[in-house]
């Protein structure tokens, strides 16, 4: 006949087997919520170090630009101080540099087509031989127009309106809008993303009317 003790040892030595498992379970998830709240704290001061330098860089861009206003009002070209790169400066982890752009010295994609909405022809001429500078499809800018103008009428031999996007993957619309970012060509017939690598360095989107 078993001894009882034996049988209150055993279950002694798996309720003690039971407690450390617990306490390890215990101790692991306390370690993995600390490191946890360690990564979102390195992050949110990351974050709070990049919005820092980005305003630091916005203040310096506005001082160069008040001080070429006063110092050159009636021209700019590209030896004013303002086109000069700002040096490499060390920050924590890195350095950080900068340069201002004159975006209106770019082609502004949105003077295409008028405030009012009717297609200025002067500025598609200009597009056309941009595009065909640079060895891209003329033919591209009435797709272009389209993409831009308030209604749904294919006004172009090339020109693309919503039936020529109905069959991508997924399927989507002309905004018929002036566009918010020269990324958007990425999506419109005759550009796409090779005719927007070429076209990147040399267009904007300013607002209709914008010279």
């Amino acid at each position: 006949m078993r001894d009882p003790r034996d049988r209150q040892r055993g279950v002694a030595v798996l309720t003690a087997m039971l407690v450390v498992t617990l306490g390890t379970m215990i101790a692991v998830n306390m370690m993995w919520n600390a490191s946890l709240a360690q990564r979102r704290a390195e992050a949110g001061l990351a974050a709070d170090q990049g919005l820092a330098y980005l305003q630091g860089a916005e203040a310096w861009a506005g001082d160069i630009l008040r001080l070429d206003k006063v110092e050159f009002p009636q021209s700019d070209h590209l030896g004013e101080i303002w086109a000069m790169e700002l040096p490499p400066l060390p920050v924590d982890g890195g350095a950080i540099s900068g340069r201002l752009e004159d975006l209106q010295g770019r082609f502004n994609i949105n003077n295409l087509v008028t405030p009012q909405g009717s297609v200025d022809t002067v500025s598609l001429a200009q597009f056309e031989r941009l595009l065909a500078t640079l060895g891209l499809d003329p033919a591209a800018a009435g797709a272009v127009v389209d993409w831009l103008d308030a209604d749904v009428e294919t006004h172009f031999p090339n020109g693309a309106e919503d039936d020529a996007y109905a069959g991508a993957n997924p399927p989507y619309r002309t905004p018929n809008w002036p566009i918010t970012s020269t990324s958007e060509l990425n999506a419109i017939t005759g550009i796409e993303a090779e005719g927007y690598r070429t076209l990147l360095p040399y267009v904007t989107a300013l607002p209709s009317g914008t010279p």
